[in-house]
């Protein structure tokens, strides 16, 4: 069940990352630890070098 899991999961995040390079959106991976200031100002800082 882990590995179907883990197929899963992977293969929905290669989808998002394929999406958001087509529409040209920026995109930030975070981690559910992460304080949103923080990943708001890296998706900001990746936006405005795109």
């Amino acid at each position: 069940m882990k590995e179907a899991y883990v197929r899963n999961r992977t293969a929905h995040f290669d989808e998002v990352v394929r999406a958001c390079r087509k529409n040209d959106v920026p995109l930030v991976q975070a981690r559910i630890e992460q304080a949103p200031g923080d990943v708001l100002r890296a998706w900001l800082r990746r936006a405005q070098a795109a």
